[in-house]
């Protein structure tokens, strides 16, 4: 046995830490998993899955979102600096191209601009989620509803059944 079993009899219930110290955690490990999922997605072109934001609930989704924002705007100032230090070519080269380069940069800025996310936008996605009924429930939830309708219908039909069956017969009658 070690000294800690020796200190700790089990008749004793075990200590619980306060709130506080388990929130912190949740979120030092959602930090964590968001951090390593934004690394996933601009380094290796992963996708976060609707579970994984799920799990982090609608704090660590806004996280992950601020932290992929605030990465990609960081790349895209270090790929203008690093464009910006390029030097530029002779007058002379840049009148005879000057049309054609000014056409790919547009084409090239307007792909940029309509490229998407790997993960979904959606500021209510979170909502969405929590108000959805489960299969099961939505099965039953139908199935009453069609019982119901299948309810109302036969109390209606034996209502006239009465002046039905006369007309009915009166019909096959003539028919023949």
């Amino acid at each position: 046995m070690s000294k800690e079993e020796d200190k700790r009899p089990a008749d004793k219930p075990a200590s619980i830490p306060p709130m506080s110290k388990i929130e912190w955690e949740r979120r030092r490990e959602v930090g964590a998993q968001v951090r390593a999922a934004v690394e996933n997605v601009l380094t290796k072109g992963g996708v976060v899955s609707a579970t994984q934001l799920g799990k982090w609930e609608p704090d660590g989704t806004e996280y992950f979102f601020r932290v992929i924002r605030r990465r990609i705007g960081k790349e895209m100032s270090e790929t203008k600096a690093a464009a910006a230090v390029t030097p530029p070519k002779s007058a002379k080269a840049r009148v005879g191209n000057a049309k054609a380069k000014h056409a790919t940069k547009r084409g090239e800025a307007s792909k940029a601009a309509t490229a998407t996310l790997p993960v979904s936008t959606d500021r209510d996605w979170t909502d969405q989620q929590r108000n959805r009924w489960s299969t099961r429930t939505r099965a039953f939830v139908h199935g009453l509803s069609v019982a119901a309708v299948l309810f109302a219908g036969a109390v209606a039909f034996t209502r006239l059944w009465s002046g039905l069956a006369p007309f009915i017969q009166q019909q096959i009658q003539n028919w023949r």
